[in-house]
């Protein structure tokens, strides 16, 4: 099988592709501007498949119905009557983040063109907790989600934080919550996250948010759980009201699509993980809009 820039890894935190390991440094590949740093991951499904990405829920494809850049872009879908899994077809990503540790991810995310908002929320991005009693009942300590509001779907993100030592849903707070614009069926919407973990009200966690090269969140505070192992990431759409295939919203699919996945350290940026290729991004602002 070729790797062609898709599955990059550093540090001994290799991860199987097909049950090998795949690594490869990216020599050449376009950048922004100057950027120091080297990327832990990449995935652009260029292969046609979604690699050693662990499926959660139903299994997402690569498929050519669109992309941010290349042929292939990772589709995730749910039928609430007739998919296995009514409410979620997702990715897990590993290793896990470090808490204490900064990490740069950048993604493109696009809904299908016939998206319409429906009174049950979705999740297309999260940073799943890894509790040691998974029977404990928890949130996302952050998600990114599409909602309906008063002008119609919006993007909300919400970062929540529990200095309770391995705590659950009663002890967890909301740090940071923000709506970040419309949802605009068939477009491409390119993310940055910067985050730095860290569940001390005194800490230096941090998370900063770029949409289309704007930053539109600069959040300073606890960002995390207090937990023995660090969280990990999920991408795809989980739709929690239709685990009750019989729960009445206005739609009963939805469709979406994810490309140009980056995963970087401390010593990352911008222009190393920002989606590129076809499409120009658009340079990074340093104030909030």
């Amino acid at each position: 099988m070729v790797l062609t820039r898709r599955h990059v890894l550093r540090s001994g935190l290799a991860i199987g592709l097909g049950g090998a390991l795949g690594a490869r440094l990216l020599a050449g590949a376009p950048a922004l501007a100057q950027s120091a740093g080297s990327l832990i991951t990449e995935y652009d499904f260029e292969s046609g498949n979604i690699g050693s990405l662990r499926p959660s829920g139903n299994a997402p494809t690569a498929s050519t119905e669109a992309a941010r850049a290349g042929r292939y872009a990772m589709r995730s879908f749910i039928d609430q009557k007739n998919s296995s899994v009514p409410f979620r077809t997702e990715i897990e990503y590993f290793p896990h983040f470090r808490i204490g540790e900064e990490y740069w991810v950048g993604i493109s995310i696009r809904v299908s063109e016939d998206w319409i908002p429906t009174k049950s929320r979705e999740i297309l991005l999260q940073v799943h907790d890894a509790p040691s009693d998974w029977t404990r009942p928890r949130n996302p300590m952050v998600f990114l989600e599409t909602m309906e509001a008063a002008r119609g779907a919006v993007w909300r993100y919400t970062n929540a934080w529990n200095s309770v030592f391995e705590g659950d849903i009663k002890t967890q707070k909301i740090g940071f919550q923000k709506e970040l614009g419309p949802v605009i069926p068939g477009e491409w919407v390119d993310w940055v996250f910067n985050w730095r973990w860290d569940w001390r009200e005194n800490g230096t966690g941090f998370s900063r948010i770029w949409k289309q090269g704007k930053l539109v969140a600069d959040y300073a505070g606890p960002n995390c759980y207090n937990d023995v192992t660090g969280p990990y990431l999920k991408f795809g759409v989980y739709k929690w009201d239709w685990k009750d295939r019989n729960f009445v919203d206005t739609v009963t699919k939805r469709l979406v699509y994810h490309d140009e996945f980056r995963v970087a350290g401390a010593d990352g940026s911008y222009a190393l993980v920002a989606p590129r290729g076809a499409v120009a991004p658009n340079p990074p602002s340093l104030s909030v809009s």
